[in-house]
């Protein structure tokens, strides 16, 4: 961890080390001519390793660069023996830098001996040439250091923390412009999906106008053209005749209806779901006088897009066949929605049959089940109805990131 050198902190300790230097200076006498030069080089070398320390270009040298520091402090103490103990100030200065810099136990503990042999040595001599030991003096001293090492730490660790919150800070605007090119990369697959489901129902729609009403009205091309070839012949069955293609009409209208009833509410992109369904059950009942009800279980909102239109002419078509094959007067429709499925089923009081023959409309619907990985069963009995039920899985999707460091 590096501070700028002209910091508040850089700048007062620089300060530190000339105020210092200046009072060293001035405890030199008017011979002292080498210790005046020691304090004029020791000020020079101190402030320029300053700036070295800092650099950080030169972070694998700091540790030898401290020591460069504590040989010229170690020199103050002992140049200046007896006259001021003003050099344990600088090895607070020293202890604050020294923990600062790193967080090596290894290199605290060297440091920490090395300061403790030099100190020792400094006081021995001292003592040698005084014969004087000044206990409290040394022992604050030396409280000074320790709690400058406690502040040196304290300050790395601030420091780190902040560097901390920056790299986590950066981390998370990456991850979140990540989520949100996933998300739009999502909401463009969703309409995409939407679009294509939009255009598969239409085109099943086609295909069942072509299959059906296609279907019917050439059987009923046939049946007019037999009914005026008989007509002159036999007016009777010429009368059968026109009746089943009065019958061949109906249901080609009835076809025709459905599919643009589709149609309309495909283009009703502002009409929900439930709605939908709803309109579905009143133009039934009102166009075939059957009595309809629905039951929802679950959250209905929360079908995927692309079941919707499954699930719609699941309950149009078995509504149709109720009434055209069963001749019924009642409908249920039941929709339960779970989280990992949706169940329908379609029952009416119909005629019922004894053994299910599937047309069309039920091998359509089946191949609209089997499309979403559902599945579909057919229940009746003679004289007791019809009964459609569905299940249709909701495929989950999971999304996993994982930022980089």
């Amino acid at each position: 961890m590096l501070r700028p050198p002209f910091s508040l902190l850089s700048l007062t300790r620089i300060f530190t080390f000339i105020i210092l230097g200046a009072i060293y200076y001035s405890l030199c006498g008017d011979g002292d001519l080498w210790r005046k030069i020691f304090v004029i080089m020791a000020m020079i070398l101190l402030i320029g390793n300053h700036f070295l320390q800092f650099s950080s270009q030169l972070v694998p040298y700091h540790k030898w660069l401290l020591a460069i520091d504590l040989v010229l402090i170690a020199c103050y103490g002992v140049l200046f023996a007896g006259q001021a103990d003003l050099y344990l100030i600088m090895f607070g200065i020293l202890a604050v830098t020294l923990f600062i810099m790193t967080d090596q136990k290894s290199v605290h503990y060297t440091y920490t001996f090395l300061f403790f042999l030099i100190w020792s040595f400094i006081l021995y001599f001292t003592y040698t040439k005084t014969h004087h030991f000044d206990l409290p003096s040394n022992i604050v001293n030396f409280m000074f250091i320790v709690f400058c090492a406690g502040v040196g730490s304290l300050i790395r660790k601030l420091h780190s923390a902040r560097e901390t919150v920056a790299n986590q800070y950066q981390l998370l605007s990456k991850s979140h412009q990540e989520l949100s090119s996933v998300h739009d990369q999502l909401r463009l697959y969703s309409e995409q999906v939407e679009e294509l489901t939009v255009i598969r129902e239409r085109n099943e729609i086609a295909r069942e106008i072509h299959d059906t009403v296609g279907h019917k009205m050439t059987a009923l091309i046939v049946q007019l053209q037999l009914a005026r070839e008989i007509m002159a012949l036999n007016a009777d069955k010429s009368k059968e005749t026109i009746q089943v293609c009065e019958k061949l009409t109906r249901e080609a209208l009835e076809e025709i209806r459905t599919s643009v009833r589709t149609l309309r509410e495909d283009d009703g992109i502002n009409t929900t779901f439930l709605a939908r369904i709803q309109n579905i059950l009143e133009e039934f009942s009102e166009m075939t006088k059957v009595q309809v009800s629905l039951d929802i279980t679950g959250d209905l909102a929360k079908t995927p897009t692309s079941l919707q239109p499954t699930i719609i002419r699941i309950i149009q078509e078995s509504l149709t066949n109720s009434k055209r094959h069963g001749d019924a007067s009642q409908c249920h429709a039941r929709i339960d929605c779970q989280p990992d499925f949706i169940g329908i089923s379609i029952d009416d009081n119909g005629i019922g049959v004894k053994k299910v023959q599937p047309g069309f409309g039920l091998v359509n619907m089946r191949e609209r089940v089997l499309e979403h990985g559902g599945s579909i069963q057919y229940e009746s009995n003679a004289g007791k109805g019809f009964k459609v039920k569905v299940e249709l899985p909701i495929k989950t999707f999971h999304w996993s990131l994982r930022g980089t460091q």
